[in-house]
């Protein structure tokens, strides 16, 4: 939270879309493959539809 006296600005670059390419079929979901995921990150157990 800023200061009351800053007079900053938060800025925010809107850039234009980039291609997106779906990973490899072994690399989709990775966590619910491997329930303890890696470096101790573990999926928080909710699912969603491909196009969410």
């Amino acid at each position: 939270m800023l200061a009351a006296d800053d007079d900053r600005h938060i800025t925010t670059e809107i850039a234009n879309a980039t291609p997106f390419y779906y990973a490899e079929d072994d690399h989709q979901q990775y966590l619910h493959k491997n329930p303890y995921g890696y470096c101790g990150i573990g999926g928080i157990g909710v699912c969603l539809p491909p196009e969410a």
